[in-house]
């Protein structure tokens, strides 16, 4: 039996595509921050689990800080 592998499609848009599209919106929210949390903080969450889900791997000494920033962006969000 073969293994298949079918590119994965979300809106009719490639994995890939997805991707360059979260982190083209998460520097360009970065220029209106009218208000607390920013809109690229919601944004750098959706960019994480998009490269995640793409297989990204964190290593050992990358993992904290990550954790750190979600924890900080999180922080914001309960904040408002």
């Amino acid at each position: 039996m073969t293994d298949i592998h079918y590119p994965v499609r979300v809106f009719g848009l490639s994995l890939s595509q997805v991707q360059a599209t979260a982190i083209w919106l998460m520097m360009a929210s970065s220029f209106f921050v009218i208000v607390e949390p920013a809109p690229c903080d919601l944004m750098f969450v959706v960019a994480l689990f998009a490269y995640l889900w793409s297989g990204l791997s964190l290593s050992a000494l990358v993992l904290p800080m990550v954790i750190y920033l979600l924890l900080y962006n999180f922080g914001g969000f309960i904040s408002f």
